[in-house]
């Protein structure tokens, strides 16, 4: 058999159980490339955005998902009839992708991107494990609701259930890579304003803190605030693991901040009326 065929033959076979093998894992990108010359991420035009690196699906068996596309966070239903995938998010924007492979944990999904300049692409996806309880699982829709961005001033209650929401998500996506024994971690999957490091964690400066993060709030004042809030939980004494995981030290930090967010709801922010 040439080799095309078999090709051709592993695709009709696999799409037909596929569905099912979607679910009970997380699909990250690692890859974009062209169909026909193969060229990378790295010379592909990136503006706008082809897709972002960071970018992941959650594939849920009740016909849910979330996800993040091209810097967003999106959730809604999914749909995959034979190599067609259609995923319907909340706003109504539909997107359609064909699988063009899929093997084991190796997944390429094809494209046509861009609306002055379409491109056909691949986008290769690689699977990750998860936590199938949706309460503990990092990637769920009610532990990512601070990835909604807000349509209308927010007051300090709810600035602050946007922290706790993230740290939250956090400290669940750390807590995965311990109880999987994971030895990487990718950070690129949640937009924060925090730096991890190899033997901590830190607040990134104001000026460095990615604008997804801020066009969460309604505004640059609110941005702030929630910035100001965590600042505010860094400058508590924080006790430190004596160990050379990471994870445990990327813990710690996350439970502490978790803490120090969530009972200090009065001078934790700045609010309007101590400004003045």
């Amino acid at each position: 058999m040439k080799p095309m065929s078999f090709f051709i033959l592993l695709v009709l076979l696999t799409s037909c159980s596929l569905k099912p093998r979607l679910t009970g894992k997380v699909w990250s990108l690692v890859d974009v490339s062209t169909p026909r010359i193969g060229k990378t991420n790295e010379g592909l035009p990136m503006t706008p955005p082809l897709e972002d690196m960071g970018s992941f699906f959650r594939f849920y068996d009740n016909g849910s998902f979330t996800a993040k596309i091209q810097t967003l966070f999106r959730y809604g239903k999914w749909n995959l009839d034979k190599n067609k995938l259609t995923l319907v998010a909340e706003d109504g924007t539909t997107f359609r992708y064909k699988v063009v492979s899929f093997w084991r944990s190796d997944l390429v999904l094809f494209i046509t991107s861009g609306v002055d300049h379409p491109m056909d692409v691949n986008l290769h996806y690689e699977a990750g494990p998860v936590i199938d309880d949706t309460a503990q699982d990092a990637f769920s829709l009610q532990n990512n609701l601070w990835e909604i961005p807000a349509r209308q001033k927010e007051p300090d209650a709810l600035i602050l259930a946007r922290v706790r929401n993230h740290l939250k998500c956090q400290l669940l996506y750390i807590q995965k890579a311990i109880d999987k024994k994971e030895e990487y971690l990718s950070v690129t999957e949640f937009t924060s304003p925090l730096a991890f490091y190899g033997n901590g964690m830190a607040l990134k400066p104001l000026s460095r803190v990615p604008a997804e993060w801020t066009n969460l709030f309604y505004d640059s004042a609110d941005a702030s605030r929630a910035y100001e809030a965590l600042k505010n939980g860094f400058s508590a004494d924080m006790k430190l693991p004596s160990t050379n995981n990471a994870f445990f030290v990327y813990k710690s930090i996350l439970e502490q901040l978790y803490v120090k967010v969530y009972l200090d709801t009065t001078s934790i922010l700045i609010t309007p009326a101590s400004r003045r």
